[in-house]
């Protein structure tokens, strides 16, 4: 939960998606903004036109690139 970021010290990436009905994007991007601003590695990509997956060829790819650079 967001009340116990301050614990929080994994690096983490974000995939979010404008559209996503589960996982509402303002809570995705409050939990970025949390630990970036604590100091932890973290990277978020947004895509405004996807759901909870991201969907589209040239969104999939560039989600996907994305992903191999973080690791």
């Amino acid at each position: 939960p967001i009340s116990r970021i301050g614990n929080i010290k994994t690096p983490s990436l974000f995939i979010i998606g404008g559209d996503d009905r589960r996982c509402p994007p303002e809570q995705g991007m409050c939990f970025w903004k949390g630990l970036k601003a604590n100091g932890v590695k973290t990277d978020m990509h947004y895509y405004p036109n996807n759901g909870h997956a991201v969907s589209g060829i040239e969104e999939n790819f560039n989600a996907e690139m994305n992903m191999v650079r973080w690791w």
